[in-house]
C-alpha cells in the first residue's frame, strides 16, 4: 500500500513547481486544448547510457487543467519518477492540420536579444540549458509552421535535432535524470509576454534561400552510402539480463533522401536514374522498378518546390498530403505528378 503521507510530503516541491509550469502552459495551448493530445513519457536510463520507454499514459485534453493534474497524481506520476527516477515528458499532438504554438530545444538565454526573449517561456532542463514555448496569434497549418520552426532554429541556435511538430518535451516540476548524475529540478524560468507574429515569420523563412552545395560539391557517387549511414537507425532493449542492440535501415528512405539531395543540387532526372542505379546496381531488381522511380522522383520534387528554402527531405508531410488529399480511385502518381505540375 502507498503511504499517502510519505507520497505527498515527498512530491510537495515537485507539484508546486508544476503548478507554475501549468499557469505558463495554459497562455500557450491549454486555452485551446479541444485542438490536441497529450502524451505523458516515462524515460529511465539504463547503463551504458542505453534509454528505455517505460510506459506512455494519453490525456484527451478536453479536459480541463485540473483533471489533467488528477490523472498525474491517479497514475501515480509524481511517486513514480521520485522512487525510480523516471524522466518524465510531455508530447502535444494536434487534432487537425493546425496549431498554435511552437517550440525549441537545447537554446542558449545568451541566443536571445530582450525583445525576443519577451516572446518565449522558458523551461530551464538543466543548468544555462532551456526549451523554449511560444504561442502564435492564431492557428496556422503545420506544415508552415515547420518552416518557421526551422528558420528560429537556426536563427536562435536551438537544437536542429528537434525540428519536429511531435516531439516530447520535459515536464517541468520533475527532475531531468541522466546516468551517474544528480537530478536538475526542470523548472519554469520565464513566461511569455507577446504572442508570435507568425506571418511575419513565415515570411521571412521563405525569403531565407539555402543554397543548394551544387554539382561541384555534392558527389553523388558517394552520397549514397553516407545517406545510408546517417539514416539507420540504431535501437537497444533490456531483455533479461542482456542488451539487444538493432541495427535497421530502410533502402527506400535512404533512396529517397538521395533523389531529393541531387534535385536540390541541380541534377536532371536523367541524370539521378543513371547515378541511382550506379549507387545502387540492386534497384533493378524491384517490383515494378520504373513506377518506384517515378514515385520517389515527384515526391521529392514536390517537397523540393513545397520547401525551397529546404535540405532535408521529411517524407511525413509528403504522405499526409497523399492520404489526406489523393483521391481513392486515382494513383498516387498521377496525383503527385498533377501537383508537381501545379507548382513548377
Amino acid at each position: 500500500m502507498l503511504d499517502r503521507r510519505a507520497y505527498y510530503a515527498e512530491v510537495k516541491e515537485l507539484e508546486n513547481d508544476f503548478d507554475s509550469y501549468i499557469r505558463a502552459l495554459d497562455g500557450i495551448v491549454f486555452n485551446n486544448s479541444a485542438q490536441v493530445f497529450f502524451e505523458v513519457v516515462f524515460i529511465k536510463y539504463l547503463g551504458d547510457n542505453n534509454t528505455k520507454k517505460m510506459s506512455v499514459a494519453v490525456w484527451n485534453s478536453e479536459k480541463n487543467l485540473r483533471n489533467f493534474k488528477r490523472m498525474l497524481f491517479k497514475n501515480k506520476v509524481f511517486y513514480r519518477h521520485v522512487k525510480d527516477k523516471e524522466n518524465v515528458y510531455v508530447a502535444v499532438t494536434p487534432k487537425t492540420r493546425k496549431i498554435n504554438f511552437i517550440w525549441l530545444d537545447d537554446i542558449k538565454k545568451e541566443n536571445l536579444t530582450s525583445e525576443q526573449l519577451k516572446y518565449f517561456t522558458l523551461i530551464e532542463t538543466s543548468p544555462n540549458n532551456y526549451q523554449a514555448w511560444a504561442r502564435f496569434d492564431d492557428f496556422y497549418d503545420v506544415r508552415e509552421v515547420q518552416v518557421v520552426k526551422k528558420y528560429l532554429i537556426k536563427q536562435l541556435g536551438a537544437d536542429p535535432a528537434a525540428s519536429g511538430i511531435i516531439q516530447p518535451m520535459r515536464l517541468p516540476g520533475f527532475y531531468n535524470y541522466k546516468p551517474n548524475a544528480v537530478g536538475h529540478l526542470v523548472k519554469v524560468y520565464k513566461e511569455a509576454e507577446k504572442k508570435l507574429p507568425f506571418l511575419a515569420l513565415l515570411k521571412k523563412a521563405k525569403r531565407r534561400n539555402v543554397k543548394s552545395p551544387g554539382k561541384k560539391v555534392i558527389n553523388p557517387l558517394t552520397l549514397w552510402d553516407k545517406l545510408k549511414i546517417k539514416l539507420t537507425k540504431v535501437t537497444s532493449e533490456k531483455q533479461g539480463e542482456k542488451i539487444v542492440t538493432e541495427i535497421k535501415v530502410d533502402k527506400n528512405v535512404v533512396d529517397q533522401h538521395y533523389v531529393f539531395r541531387l534535385i536540390k543540387a541541380g541534377y536532371s532526372k536523367s541524370e539521378i536514374l543513371n547515378y541511382l542505379k550506379t549507387v545502387r546496381p540492386d534497384i533493378e531488381d524491384k517490383h515494378k522498378f520504373g513506377d518506384y522511380f517515378e514515385r520517389t522522383y515527384l515526391k521529392a520534387k514536390l517537397y523540393a518546390l513545397m520547401n525551397p528554402g529546404d535540405y532535408y527531405y521529411e517524407n511525413r508531410f509528403i504522405s499526409e498530403l497523399i492520404r489526406e488529399n489523393c483521391p481513392a480511385d486515382k494513383k498516387i502518381v498521377d496525383f503527385l505528378r498533377e501537383k508537381v505540375q501545379g507548382l513548377s
